[in-house]
């Protein structure tokens, strides 16, 4: 008889700890997905964000378009540079957006990995043209400066606005899309590893 409760007694504490350690295991993923959604979401919103942005520049471009600025060369140049920018922008926007909306965390990791790698790689190359962007950014500004004969004023002003485009530029990439996306990578490992343990 002992022996028999015993059994039963080993089986009702085996039972048990397998609930605990699927319960824990539903509560680990729960943060996982929690961290990661809010990851997602920063992601969403910043990208919403700099599509209102560019879709604001808009209306300053067309306006330039009639101004006395549009009759130069360089103000030509500079209007079409800024138009094909803006274009380039709002396209790469919406590739964002549209990567980031297909990661559901219902689906496998597999499948999670392959979007936020995309959207990864995208944000690398961005990296890459933003570089090319702020300089040429920096070269209308100084060459309008230059033409204009700008005072010391003007071209304080003009050297503290480019600090302020590189460093946001800077920061854009470094604090919200690189810190996010190494964070979702992070939680898609640490499910991986979750998903081969059970």
């Amino acid at each position: 008889m002992e022996l028999e409760e015993l059994k039963n007694l080993w089986t009702s504490l085996n039972e048990r700890l397998s609930k605990q350690e699927k319960m824990k295991e539903s509560i680990i993923k729960e943060m996982i997905y929690s961290k990661s959604n809010k990851s997602i979401s920063r992601l969403l919103n910043y990208d919403v964000f700099n599509v209102i942005v560019s879709v604001s520049g808009i209306p300053a471009l067309v306006w330039l378009c009639y101004t006395p600025f549009s009759e130069m060369l360089a103000g030509k140049l500079f209007i079409g540079t800024m138009f094909v920018f803006l274009a380039i922008g709002l396209i790469l926007e919406w590739i964002h957006i549209k990567y980031l909306m297909k990661i559901d965390f219902v689906k496998s990791v597999s499948y999670n990995s392959l979007y936020i790698n995309k959207y990864n790689n995208i944000i690398k190359k961005e990296k890459i043209a933003s570089v090319f962007i702020v300089a040429v950014c920096c070269f209308f500004g100084i060459y309008f400066y230059a033409l204009l004969h700008a005072n010391v004023f003007m071209w304080s002003f003009l050297v503290c606005l480019l600090i302020v485009l590189i460093g946001f530029t800077y920061f854009s990439y470094k604090k919200i899309y690189d810190k996010n996306i190494e964070e979702i990578q992070r939680s898609l490992e640490e499910l991986k590893d979750l998903e081969e343990e059970s």
